[in-house]
């Protein structure tokens, strides 16, 4: 890449973002090709792809890593790799740099520029200060992901490169994005393989030698008791070194105490539930001990109680909840191989049912709940009777890992999604295929069926979503939506006259199912679940960030929140929403309504009638638990 003068205005000339060499003769039109596994290229510029020599085909995607590597360069005055230090390494060292060492994001390679920022931020017209702050943040994101080691995790083109610069430039939300924490410890895992076993055995040699050191421990502690009881104290020495030992008990009770109530306190004003319950059970005293519980304790469990209720605390992460037809039984699914069906009201547990899928991804009833199909990470749908536990059929599913996994009845099918991007359907009695149909571009992440089983709207990772007609087997023509970002829920009305959508881009759109014509909502963060009441007149969505808001349909502005969650909501699975009539808890509120969230993504359900004392009360299963919150409505 050259850039020259053209009238006097600078003017940028693209030479070959390719790389090519002749090897063992001279070049002619038959020797225009690179020797096979030979690594060729400069250093500074290479992508991991042409370091790697294992014959990986190089595509369009190396240039993008070149394009971010100038990018840098242009950004920071200096690339990615240090330059002296590649050209003293030896050439397996240099490729092993690129191929497995992460680059300083541009903001803080500035950072460690101290001898040669002033004469960079000179040369950009900014002070050495306001530059590496500039760059914070989308810039940083943008480089990073076009220098991704992964190149599926690149741009997919320079267009698409230059496209999210563009939105840069317009002060529109970018694509970039910083990398999950999963994918990062992934990769530390992988890169430090060795370094993480080897720390593994040591600490579990630790642990073994403090387990014999704890024994000798109890031993010296039963000799010394032993000792105590021999001698001969007098009744007032005795009495004395007891009130000392109580004392000292007192003190550090009540310190203690104080530090857990302060923390409380703090957790409750910002929405950490978990935290909240964990300080508070540690003071509440065991049958027949003495309470040493103060006024500060009863006000903060007030202020808790009033916030959130835990139904149920299982012994792995919760994915997915569904609701039985009559809404007496719950069936939770998530990070174990079984479903567990439990009383939706008072959370005892019924049945579990072994599934093989590793982990569960989905689970859903049947119209007359005498089903259950489930969809996990091995990518096998398996159907299951609900009375007894046993399997119906199973079939092999998707390619990779299957997501949603839902029954028709008056179709008699069943379908599913998965990673595989293809919208599968089987026979509800048999199992066997009964179409396939491949609509999206990447992952389907999630589907909703329409209450008449006549329409399913999916989205997928591709930033698409679409109306699909069942009875047609068919996509309806101009229902395709494009996303900025990829949407994460969707919901149907009761009527089905319209749906609901909702986004990593924090916009929620009501779609009219017949002309659809769509509104846009904002919300406060970007979104992951949604949900309608029974009545289509409330919606209600759950942000990433954990917080929780009911919108009006007709005028969609927010009318309430509830606090918190207490933690981030992950965004890893996305969950079919099921409405649910007013249980047997919640008898002392006539026509209340429950909103209920399973793992870390919400769930709503109400009923048609709004509570009469104004408070909508909310479940959700965070942390492992099913938890919940009531919150005001307007």
């Amino acid at each position: 890449m050259l850039v020259t003068s053209v009238d006097g205005r600078p003017q940028v000339k693209v030479i070959d973002f390719g790389v090519a060499k002749a090897t063992n003769r001279r070049l002619t039109e038959q020797t225009f090709i690179t020797s096979f596994l030979q690594v060729v290229g400069t250093p500074l510029y290479m992508s991991p792809e042409q370091a790697n020599s294992t014959g990986q085909d190089i595509d369009t995607r190396t240039d993008v890593y070149s394009l971010g590597v100038l990018l840098y360069v242009l950004l920071t005055g200096c690339t990615p790799f240090d330059r002296r230090r590649m050209k003293q390494a030896a050439f397996e060292e240099v490729c092993r740099i690129i191929r497995e060492e992460e680059p300083a994001r541009p903001s803080l390679r500035l950072s460690s520029l101290d001898d040669t920022l002033p004469t960079v931020a000179a040369m950009r017209n900014i002070e050495p200060k306001r530059l590496a702050a500039s760059l914070s943040g989308d810039l940083d994101w943008i480089v990073m992901k076009a220098l991704e080691k992964d190149r599926d995790r690149r741009y997919a083109s320079a267009s698409a490169f230059a496209d999210d610069i563009g939105r840069y430039l317009l002060d529109e939300p970018v694509e970039a994005s910083p990398p999950s924490r999963t994918y990062r410890l992934r990769k530390y895992t992988r890169r430090n393989r060795k370094t993480i076993l080897a720390t593994a055995m040591v600490v579990l040699a630790l642990l073994t030698g403090l387990g014999l050191h704890t024994r000798e421990l109890e031993q010296l502690n039963f000799q010394l008791e032993e000792s105590v009881k021999g001698l001969n104290l007098s009744l007032a020495e005795e009495d004395r070194l007891r009130e000392i030992a109580n004392q000292s008990e007192r003190e550090a009770r009540g310190l203690q105490y104080v530090s857990d109530m302060t923390l409380a306190g703090r957790a409750v004003r910002s929405g950490d539930s978990r935290l909240v319950s964990e300080l508070l059970g540690r003071h509440v005293p065991k049958k027949g001990a003495a309470d040493y519980r103060g006024i500060e304790w009863h006000v903060l469990h007030r202020r808790y109680s009033r916030s959130t209720s835990i139904l149920a605390t299982m012994g792995y992460p919760l994915y997915y909840l569904a609701f039985s037809p009559d809404g007496e039984t719950m069936a939770v699914a998530g990070g174990a191989d079984s479903v567990v069906l439990m009383d939706a009201d008072t959370g005892e547990i019924h049945s579990t049912i072994v599934t093989g899928h590793g982990e569960v991804n989905g689970v859903e009833f049947s119209k007359d709940g005498s089903m259950l199909a489930t969809a996990g990470d091995d990518g096998a749908v398996r159907i299951w009777y609900t009375r007894n536990g046993e399997p119906k059929w199973s079939a092999a599913g998707h390619d990779g890992e299957s997501y949603v996994a839902q029954i028709l009845q008056d179709e008699s099918v069943v379908v599913s999604c998965g990673t595989d991007s293809v919208l599968r359907m089987w026979d509800a009695e048999t199992g066997t295929p009964a179409g396939e149909y491949e609509y999206h571009s990447n992952t389907i992440e999630s589907f909703v069926v329409s209450p008449d089983e006549t329409l399913l709207h999916s989205i997928g990772a591709d930033d698409m979503s679409l109306l699909f007609d069942i009875r047609q087997r068919a996509p309806i023509a101009g229902s395709r939506i494009q996303h900025a970002k990829h949407p994460t829920g969707v919901a149907f009305a009761p009527d089905g006259g319209f749906f609901a959508i909702c986004g990593v881009d924090r916009m929620i759109r009501l779609v009219d199912t017949r002309t659809h014509r769509f509104k846009n909502s904002t919300a406060r963060e970007p979104l992951q679940s949604i949900a309608l009441s029974p009545d289509g007149r409330l919606l209600a969505t759950g942000g990433r960030g954990g917080s929780i808001d009911v919108w009006s349909v007709t005028h969609p502005e927010p009318d309430a929140s509830a606090d918190s969650l207490g933690a981030r909501v992950t965004g890893d699975f996305i969950c079919r929403r099921r409405w649910l009539r007013q249980g047997p808890d919640l008898q002392s509120h006539k026509d209340s309504a429950r909103l209920f969230l399973p793992g870390l993504l919400p769930i709503f359900v109400d009923t048609e009638n709004p509570a009469e004392n104004g408070e909508l009360v909310v479940r959700i299963s965070a942390a492992w638990r099913l938890r919940g919150w009531k919150i005001a409505r307007c």
